[in-house]
């Protein structure tokens, strides 16, 4: 997280239980295999759940191997205690107690948890200072560390949660598939009226009490960035108020979906390793854009170098806006708000990780308001055999242009064979992700809990 004037972060170690074992076959994909044995029913510790003392629960953020952030809203004045519990051999066994946590502005309780055993589901719920009272509790699981094998790792992602499609049943189905994380690609708030702090906070509390948001967040730990929205629409630095519209911002995104200390004017742009299996990079495709650049070239040679670096299998970017040439789809049309506007760094990054051969990449992107499974680029370019999965639109309003392009009599042929996939309804995407075989089953899950589509990509 980066932390600012408004926020406290306190860091408390939990206790680490070792020794747990069991291993039970999960039901998808067949022969994946859980360190940690049967995953029992949900934590339900003691105390009386109160949900005016404790309205959102707590969101889990930016796991790693041996912790997670935390960030929770209370009505107490404080302070308020947390405990953590682990899952092992179908039973929940509480780890630790972490007492005397700061309430700060708007009732804000952030912490960082560490000392966690690895590649283990977790659980954690605050507690008023007596512990009568405490939140709905919060499933998570930490990250398997480097040279601990390669299971099957399944996340999710979407973005884009506008209020027309609330309370965004599809993150409802999210939570029941027990993920190892979920990402969240942007526009996760609409609050482009908001000028102050109070106002930006005010949208992410309706977000947060929404049951899906709420659902998605009691059950996995969530990886984040941002696209505009969660600023104002579209916007530029020259559309701001100055420094501290865009300060206020950051400072009520980080109180809800705190992020690890990375680059960049909100300090976004960062790396969580997940195993051997695969490296998580966050960028930021908005605070740094220029009338030439889509990100500074400090972000542009940080990437460069940690794909190069990377020994995970899969490296998954969480790229707020499509890099796929969408000319046939879109042509021209709002180019500049996608990276077919900045050509030259487009190019600078395909051609990179095609000449160092840098296998296993997986793009992410979503704003577009449609679901999607496309390659980088047309035939002949750089790109043309790299994957970008759009997910979401998760409640936005659905964008139905690409929907008249596939219904077209030119959508057959390179256009198809580009565009794979293309999906107008609500949706998150789900990513089962095998090292051994080289494939990531791509699933886009409806408000119905229904696949949209199905399909495996070789990487």
């Amino acid at each position: 997280m980066k932390p600012t004037r408004r926020s406290v972060l306190a860091s408390v170690p939990a206790l680490a239980l070792v020794g747990c074992g069991g291993p039970e076959p999960e039901p998808e994909p067949e022969g994946w295999v859980d360190p940690c044995g049967a995953e029992p029913e949900a934590w339900a510790p003691d105390g009386e759940l109160d949900t005016d003392a404790f309205p959102f629960g707590v969101q889990v953020t930016d796991p790693t191997t041996d912790g997670v952030l935390l960030a929770a809203r209370t009505t107490l004045e404080g302070p308020v205690a947390a405990r953590v519990a682990r899952a092992c051999d179908g039973e929940w066994q509480e780890v630790a107690t972490l007492t005397d946590l700061e309430v700060g502005d708007d009732g804000v309780v952030l912490a960082e948890l560490t000392g966690l055993e690895s590649d283990s589901v977790h659980a954690v719920a605050l507690f008023n200072a007596g512990g009568q009272l405490r939140s709905r509790p919060s499933r998570f699981r930490t990250a398997p560390p480097a040279g601990g094998g390669r299971r099957v790792v399944r996340f999710g992602a979407s973005c884009c949660l506008g209020r027309l499609a609330a309370p965004w049943l599809n993150l409802s189905h999210a939570a029941d598939r027990k993920l190892d994380f979920f990402a969240l690609l942007g526009d996760t708030v609409y609050a482009d009226p908001a000028d102050t702090v109070d106002e930006y906070r005010e949208s992410w509390r309706e977000a947060l009490d929404t049951d899906g948001l709420a659902d998605l967040t009691a059950s996995t730990a969530t990886i984040s960035t941002w696209d505009d929205h969660e600023v104002k629409n579209n916007w530029r630095w020259e559309d701001l108020a100055g420094q501290e519209q865009f300060d206020d911002a950051v400072q009520a995104f980080s109180e809800t979906f705190p992020w690890r200390e990375g680059g960049g004017p909100a300090g976004l742009w960062r790396k969580l390793a997940w195993g051997d299996v695969l490296d998580v990079f966050a960028l930021d495709s908005r605070a740094e854009r220029t009338d030439e650049d889509y990100i500074s070239e400090e972000q542009m040679a940080w990437l460069q170098v940690e794909l190069a670096a990377s020994t995970a299998r899969f490296k998954i970017i969480l790229n707020s806006v499509p890099i796929t040439d969408l000319e046939p789809i879109f042509g021209a049309v709002q180019e500049e708000d996608r990276w077919q506007g900045r050509p030259e760094q487009r190019l600078e990054l395909l051609e990179f990780i095609d000449s160092e051969q840098i296998g296993g990449v997986l793009w992410l992107a979503g704003d577009l308001h449609y679901g999607q499974i496309a390659n980088v680029g047309q035939v002949g370019d750089p790109g043309e055999t790299a994957w970008e999965v759009m997910v979401g639109p998760s409640g936005s309003i659905l964008n139905h242009l690409p929907e008249l392009v596939q219904q077209g009599p030119n959508y057959e042929g390179p256009i198809q064979d580009q565009f794979p996939v293309l999906l107008f309804e609500h949706n998150y995407a789900e990513f089962v992700c095998d090292a051994d075989a080289g494939t990531i089953r791509v699933r886009h899950i409806g408000d119905d809990g229904e696949a949209l589509s199905d399909r495996t990509l070789s990487l």
